[in-house]
């Protein structure tokens, strides 16, 4: 998944393209039918819920608003979307089973605030257009940019959480 973005925005500008080149063709301007067409499709996607993980148990969808993981809470391989909001995972008192915990993040415009807990392996895999990163004391501004992050005891970890993130604007906030 890590390396499909660009890929997915190759097949997005192309076919931004050959829309526009239609228009100059043949004079019918499709762009009046894509808009409806997209809420047609965001509707159905609401409804049906798919998982793109195919591993994740549990999937979470929010139009607008927050996603808050925090105090005791049961961390799990899964999915959370969220088109504009902010997103809080708090692992200091989550409850982390052994093994590797996919978290997959999909979203538009999106603050993600990451707290870390202390027996925790961490591994962090964000995509963005237009990015904001802020790892501890360290800041990165990025635009078309993928950004990878591992604390320091994810190899030697028995709990280990990768989360994965997808948006067009992404903050992520990472701190102890």
């Amino acid at each position: 998944m890590k390396k499909n973005f660009p890929n997915i925005l190759g097949i997005f500008l192309v076919t931004l393209g050959v829309l526009s080149i239609f228009r100059q063709i043949t004079g019918i301007d499709i762009w009046k039918f894509i808009f409806p067409l997209l809420l047609v499709l965001l509707g159905l996607f609401m409804i049906f819920k798919p998982k793109i993980n195919s591993q994740s148990k549990e999937s979470t969808i929010r139009f607008l608003g927050e996603i808050y993981k925090d105090g005791q809470w049961n961390v799990q391989s899964q999915e959370m979307w969220l088109f504009i909001g902010d997103l809080k995972l708090d692992f200091r008192n989550a409850l982390v089973p052994d093994g590797i915990s996919e978290i997959h993040i999909f979203g538009f415009v999106q603050d993600l605030r990451i707290i870390e807990a202390q027996n925790v392996g961490i591994s962090l895999h964000t995509n963005a257009f237009i990015s904001d990163y802020r790892i501890f004391d360290q800041k990165k501004e990025a635009i078309f940019s993928n950004f990878d992050y591992k604390n320091s005891i994810y190899d030697q970890s028995v709990k280990k959480i990768d989360i994965i993130c997808w948006a067009f604007i992404n903050e992520t906030r990472y701190e102890s």
